[in-house]
């Protein structure tokens, strides 16, 4: 809901507060087209996290030998148990809320602002699509099935 409003009431509000001026040069057709744009961000960020590769590294340096995480007397004094130990492994859990809240925000913001802007009816698909191969790569290759000790 709040991105809808976000991406919809807010350059509205804009353009009724301060700009009056739809297809000027910092008009409401300028404001739309970035939205547009930039909306097309986020499922490329599906591909590049740094937040998976520096986990992916401490992982490493943690797994090598003679590391004193795996020490046991450590691992006994600093963790509270097993289960807290698990969650410095664990991946991260998949948003399916997030990923329809992505479609639903990005559907309907295009037919509501494409008579103003056509070019963003593109936009949303190439966002679209790359949304479900960037969650079908994280899908297959990042994420695991559940551990059952955890």
């Amino acid at each position: 809901m709040f991105e809808i409003l976000n991406v919809i009431g807010i350059p509205l509000l804009a353009l009724y507060i301060a700009k009056r001026d739809l297809y000027g040069q910092n008009g409401l057709s300028s404001d739309i087209f970035f939205i547009a744009l930039f909306n097309i961000l986020p499922p490329i960020g599906r591909f590049v996290d740094p937040f998976y590769y520096l986990v992916s590294l401490r992982n490493w340096v943690y797994e090598k030998p003679g590391n004193f995480v795996l020490n046991t007397e450590y691992r006994l004094k600093n963790f509270n148990g097993q289960k807290q130990f698990n969650k410095i492994y664990e991946d991260n859990d998949f948003d399916l809320g997030y990923e329809y809240a992505y479609i639903i925000k990005t559907s309907i913001f295009t037919s509501f602002f494409m008579c103003i802007q056509p070019i963003i009816a593109i936009f949303a698909i190439v966002g679209l699509l790359l949304m479900y191969f960037g969650n079908k790569y994280r899908i297959l290759y990042r994420f695991f099935k559940p551990r059952y000790y955890s």
